[in-house]
C-alpha cells in the first residue's frame, strides 16, 4: 500500500518507490500493522516540507495547496500508476 500512496494527493510528475520485505516467525506488533497509508503520508509530507524549505520560502500550506490534485484533473493517474477517481 505504501507504494500506491507514494505521491499522496499532490501533482508530482515523477516518483519512484523501492521496498523489500523481511519474513520472520515472530508476531508483528506496530501501531499501523500492514496499513501502508500512514507510512506513505509521513514520507510525502516530510519530503514536501524539506523541498519547500529549499525552493520556496512561502508558508507551508501555500506549497501544499498549490500542488494538490485539482477537481478537474480526475480521474488522475499518479506516477506509480495509482488511479484516483472522484466520488
Amino acid at each position: 500500500m505504501t507504494r500506491m500512496m507514494t505521491s499522496g494527493p499532490y501533482k508530482i510528475p515523477r516518483a519512484e518507490c523501492a521496498s523489500y520485505s523481511v519474513v520472520t516467525n515472530s508476531t508483528p506488533t506496530t501501531a499501523y500493522r500492514g496499513a501502508g497509508r500512514p507510512e506513505a503520508t509521513a514520507a510525502i509530507e516530510r519530503i514536501r516540507t524539506c523541498s519547500r524549505a529549499k525552493i520556496d520560502n512561502g508558508p507551508p500550506r501555500s506549497c501544499a495547496v498549490a500542488n494538490l490534485i485539482e477537481k478537474d484533473d480526475f480521474p488522475y493517474t499518479t506516477p506509480v500508476d495509482t488511479v484516483y477517481r472522484r466520488r
